[in-house]
């Protein structure tokens, strides 16, 4: 070990990591304004100054009654409303070129770590950093920005002008049974993801325990798999091709899960922040290399289609 360059001399405390509280009520301020955008992007702006009066008087009351419960809160809001506004903000009707998407995929993860940014600015102190103390509410973190965006993407394509008159055609909508079977798989799939989240998740295979070790083994850090396998590319996708219609909604709210899981690596206080860069870096370029890697195929597999149809 000396060999390695470990300099051996007498024990000493940690020096202590000091948290301000003035520091502390301004970041708290930062995600309440980032709460009033999004109540603003979901039409209640005649609600914002009474909803931001209120936010401020409540947060300066219990950030001196509680400092620690304060925190936790503020900081299991910060990452829900950052990605949910970074999605209901970038998601188009429209289709990307694909260099205009990467683009703006890019800058949806940039605009999703802005609740990253205000978590670690919370919670940056020795106890959660030596795991004495932990991040509240990882579930919650996951499944509310998954909620709002369906929601919300389900209404913004629904018919009629007025959001009574949506949610009316929304409900009289015919069900095909497609629709439904598809609608069923995404309940269990969202089962298993709220099932897979939190400090206690459920076990996972030998094979996927093989997998993350190559992972490791060819990058240093590895990305999380439903970041780069399933959540990147799929919103990747969703640029490409522009939110037409709910028949992207699964392929969204898969976009929406990489974006949750984005937020929340950086959750892990006690693992030093290079590697949680790392890990998001890693997950955001495959992601991408993916999504495209699809896009293409997608788009070869319908040009041929289309070749063999008018040859």
């Amino acid at each position: 070990m000396a060999g390695e360059g470990l300099k051996v001399g007498a024990a000493s405390d940690l020096p202590p990591v000091p948290v301000s509280r003035p520091l502390v009520l301004i970041i708290g301020l930062g995600v309440i304004a980032g709460g009033l955008l999004l109540l603003e992007k979901l039409r209640g702006d005649r609600l914002v100054p009474a909803v931001g009066a209120a936010s401020v008087l409540l947060w300066v009351a219990v950030l001196y009654f509680d400092f620690l419960l304060a925190r936790k809160i503020m900081s299991l809001v910060s990452v829900i409303i950052f990605p949910t506004l970074a999605l209901i903000s970038y998601v188009k009707r429209e289709g990307l070129s694909p260099g205009a998407a990467v683009w703006r995929f890019i800058k949806i993860s940039l605009f999703s770590l802005l609740g990253a940014l205000f978590m670690v600015g919370m919670l940056a102190d020795a106890a959660f950093m030596l795991k004495l103390d932990q991040f509240a509410g990882v579930k919650l973190a996951h499944v509310i920005p998954l909620l709002v965006v369906l929601l919300y993407f389900s209404l913004v394509v629904a018919k009629g002008a007025a959001l009574p008159e949506k949610v009316k055609g929304l409900l009289n909508q015919p069900v095909l049974l497609g629709v439904a079977l598809a609608g069923a798989l995404m309940a269990v799939a969202m089962i298993v993801y709220v099932a897979r989240t939190g400090n206690e998740a459920m076990t996972v295979s030998g094979l996927e325990l093989q997998f993350r070790s190559l992972l490791d083994q060819i990058l240093g850090v590895r990305p999380r798999t439903k970041e780069f396998l399933l959540g990147h590319p799929a919103l990747l996708l969703v640029l490409l091709f522009g939110y037409r219609d709910n028949r992207f909604l699964p392929l969204l709210l898969l976009g929406a899960i990489g974006q949750a899981s984005l937020v929340n690596t950086f959750a892990h206080i006690h693992t030093p922040l290079l590697v949680s860069l790392m890990r998001a870096f890693h997950g955001i370029w495959l992601g991408i290399l993916l999504g495209l890697a699809v896009y293409f195929l997608i788009k070869l597999v319908c040009r041929y289609g289309r070749g063999v149809l008018n040859g």
